[in-house]
């Protein structure tokens, strides 16, 4: 989703991630689930809710698969160094000693980071005491079968944490988007179709929009391809 579309239908997830910056900056430490389908916009939303404040510090993973089973992956791409800590309430330590000013780490595709790293970053909100801590997780709403048991816990049951659910655009989002993305005003009985057919998802939406050419919205029938 692009930088000009990603607020379509978004304006109530994004004052939820405002107001918790709001209180990470008053000494309230927070974790939240950013959570929803493949395709919703999920990193989209919080890459441009991260990128319109100036004044934090931003320290950015991704968890993947192929690397779910090695200790420290994603907290050493957060640190940006090898982590040498002997647990988890450790590795909390080294990362609370590096956070001075407004923070806010994001972890996406958290289901597949290891589970030594999220422990560390649970550990470290239990040991905020006031610092000024946002931590974001991105999340499918329904997690694959490959996720490890202990991370499917630990994300079930994560300290102090608020949950995010992006989800799928309603017709008036999908026309605003067709505007946005094509110059086309669709009319409600089309952007009724297009989101029942895509189950308003943006990518989805995104996807039909570029592939079709733009007249054809004009002569649209009841049928999507």
């Amino acid at each position: 989703v692009t930088d000009n579309t990603v607020l379509i239908g978004r304006n109530s997830e994004l004052m939820q991630l405002e107001r918790l910056l709001d209180e990470a900056r008053a000494g309230v430490p927070s974790l939240v689930l950013v959570e929803g389908a493949s395709g919703v916009g999920k990193s989209s939303l919080v890459s441009y809710f991260v990128a319109r404040h100036d004044d934090i510090a931003v320290h950015d993973a991704t968890g993947a698969r192929w690397e779910a089973g090695h200790p420290w992956s994603v907290l050493e791409q957060l640190l940006g160094d090898t982590v040498t800590a002997g647990d988890p309430v450790e590795a909390a330590r080294t990362l609370l000693d590096r956070i001075d000013d407004v923070t806010v780490i994001v972890v996406d595709d958290a289901h597949y980071a290891d589970v030594e790293s999220l422990q560390s970053l649970s550990s470290s909100l239990r040991r905020a005491h006031g610092r000024p801590l946002l931590m974001i997780w991105i999340v499918p709403d329904v997690l694959p079968d490959d996720v490890a048991p202990a991370t499917a816990d630990l994300l079930s049951n994560s300290h102090r944490v608020d949950i995010l659910h992006v989800g799928a655009l309603a017709p008036p989002d999908v026309a605003q988007l067709a505007l946005h993305r094509i110059g086309v005003d669709l009319s409600a009985w089309t952007a009724r179709r297009l989101q029942e057919h895509t189950l308003g998802n943006p990518r989805s939406i995104l996807q039909l929009l570029d592939e079709i050419p733009r007249d054809e919205w004009h002569r649209w029938q009841a049928r999507f391809p």
